[in-house]
């Protein structure tokens, strides 16, 4: 049986209804199983929960970032339940994300919660079987364009990583997973190895 593609639940609301940060962050309360995001306009995209597989690798991921950082104490790294608010106002997360830890100490306690105000030096988006392709590369570029500094898209079905950096034009697309996605200048000497996905 082929399986399809599917696309996130997008809902559009009158500016008089949209949901702001606290009745986000309850009605992301109520349905912890789903990916609720909310756009610059305002528009609230559900996406289905990850899958086993798709959780499982991004463990895998964690764990090895995980262990740079222990060694290198340079940043905080959070999980896909935690959202942040970026400029412009929308609210995403990620399967991933690494925050520069004096970054986070500059912000203002109550800009941490309930979505920090700030975007992630680094993100990880990782497609799962079910995703429609098209949808990723277009927060991708959000990301990018918030300041996020590295941005990697990873597609473990087609065998092809997508590399985003703020300060170089264009994407690097990998199409060997006999390799490994380097950190540079951000995550100085951490190399994630593709053969994991």
């Amino acid at each position: 049986m082929q399986q399809t593609s599917i696309h996130p639940i997008s809902l559009t609301f009158p500016s008089a209804l949209r949901l702001g940060e606290r009745d986000l962050l309850n009605f992301r309360q109520h349905n912890p199983e789903l990916l609720i995001e909310r756009s610059a306009e305002g528009q609230l995209n559900i996406h289905p929960p990850y899958s086993g597989t798709t959780l499982r690798l991004l463990s895998q991921v964690n764990n090895l970032l995980w262990n740079w950082n222990s060694a290198h104490k340079q940043g905080l790294i959070f999980d896909s339940s935690t959202a942040f608010r970026l400029p412009g106002g929308a609210i995403y997360s990620s399967g991933l994300a690494w925050l520069n830890v004096e970054k986070w100490h500059g912000l203002h306690p109550e800009d941490r919660k309930p979505f920090p105000r700030i975007c992630p030096d680094v993100v990880l988006e990782m497609r799962a079987r079910l995703d429609l392709f098209s949808d990723i590369p277009l927060k991708m570029h959000k990301w990018k364009a918030a300041g996020c500094r590295l941005a990697w898209l990873i597609d473990p079905y087609n065998k092809h990583a997508y590399v985003y950096r703020k300060d170089a034009p264009g994407i690097e697309v990998i199409a060997d997973f006999s390799g490994v996605l380097n950190g540079g200048e951000v995550l100085p000497g951490f190399e994630l190895p593709l053969k994991i996905f």
